[in-house]
């Protein structure tokens, strides 16, 4: 999971009156090896965390001893929720403040990402479907997930390099955006270890920063360099026009 660290506080769908950003974590930890990362309403983000820490034990508990799996356990999650947020109290005020938000989680089937919608549609990220966007910049991030899964694939690589994709594609939305997204990144992944999952949050921005500026000098010297391996690849001709 990897995200910026602007937070916004929107009153209502699709209003454009929001605070000025304001700089904060988005990605927590729930319990031991348990993670939370939301994009949306702050207010209505810390609401749920707190529910959420509250009933992960119950949760992880269930998921254990009825053998769930990570659908099974977002389908739970998500009634809890929309019990606790909608049906007691109201709503429209539910509604009106959307908010998008993904735990990452140590299963039975390995470290898995429970995902969570709008009104807390669930869905869990699996090899079909590896990745998601959300939040004010997925208008910035879908594209350039096009250009990164046509460029490396992103269905089958390490966690090394995916955390590599992840922070450079955070990186391309806070350049990118018009507003509501901004620096610096944070992130955090979970592997299978022999004794458990091993989560990891630490890792070197100026690293990847230089990783970032040399892979684009790289496309660009391919490019525009008339001696490089762009010039043997011939151009198209031009149509004739009539």
């Amino acid at each position: 999971m990897a995200s910026d660290s602007a937070l916004t506080r929107k009153k209502g769908q699709g209003s454009e009156e929001n605070t000025a950003e304001i700089p904060g974590p988005k990605i927590f930890p729930i319990a031991d090896n348990c993670y939370f990362a939301f994009a949306g309403n702050a207010e209505l983000a810390d609401l749920i965390f707190e529910f959420i820490q509250k009933r992960m034990p119950v949760w992880l508990d269930a998921a254990a001893s009825a053998k769930l799996d990570g659908s099974d356990l977002a389908l739970k999650i998500s009634k809890e929720l929309r019990k606790h947020f909608i049906d007691k109290h109201d709503y429209e005020s539910v509604y009106r403040m959307d908010t998008d938000f993904i735990t990452l989680l140590p299963l039975e089937e390995g470290p898995t990402a429970l995902t969570f919608g709008g009104l807390f549609r669930p869905s869990k990220l699996s090899p079909r479907r590896p990745h998601i966007t959300c939040g004010t910049g997925i208008q910035f991030a879908d594209p350039f997930l096009v250009f990164l899964n046509k460029a490396c694939g992103l269905k089958e690589m390490t966690v090394e390099r995916a955390r590599f994709l992840a922070y450079w594609l955070v990186s391309h939305v806070i350049d990118s955006n018009t507003g509501g997204v901004n620096g610096p990144v944070q992130m955090v992944s979970l592997t299978r270890g022999r004794t458990g999952a091993v989560p990891k949050v630490e890792f070197d921005a100026d690293q990847m920063n230089q990783r970032i500026g040399e892979l684009y000098r790289l496309i660009g010297s391919y490019v525009l360099d008339d001696d490089g391996p762009s010039a043997r690849i011939p151009l198209p001709k031009p149509t004739a026009t009539p």
